[in-house]
């Protein structure tokens, strides 16, 4: 194993941890914004996404580090692309290796799927529909 390099789980795959701030790129999951319970008791929104690499998906979850990130969040729809910047942190909400963020900076962007889940009508892909906190 690498230096930096962790395992999560028997038949994870590597995640690398880095110290500082992170930058990513991610689709959002259909179901978008969910609640959770950290384990002092603290209920928290959490952005469910995937990231791709090497054609692998792997899950990641966008903890908002700021109520402007936060109220950005809870208007992230299915589908969109979401272009980020936050500091890593441990996650053990669930048995899946899951990347997770405390994010300081995100952007969204509409994609054909994001605007077919919120039932409008679709417009020409591009950056159009770009969103920034």
């Amino acid at each position: 194993m690498v230096p930096g390099q962790h395992m999560v789980g028997e038949a994870a795959a590597p995640v690398r941890l880095a110290l500082g701030e992170c930058r990513g790129v991610a689709r959002i999951l259909p179901t978008g914004v969910r609640s959770t319970t950290m384990q002092d008791g603290t209920r928290i929104r959490v952005l469910r996404c995937v990231t791709v690499e090497s054609g692998r998906e792997t899950p990641v979850a966008l903890i908002p580090a700021s109520g402007r990130i936060h109220n950005l969040m809870m208007g992230a729809t299915g589908g969109q692309i979401v272009r980020f910047a936050g500091r890593p942190r441990l996650w053990s909400q669930s048995e899946v290796a899951v990347l997770a963020f405390t994010v300081t900076a995100l952007e969204l962007e509409d994609t054909d799927e994001s605007r077919m889940l919120r039932g409008r009508a679709a417009k020409p892909s591009g950056r159009a529909g770009v969103r920034r906190g």
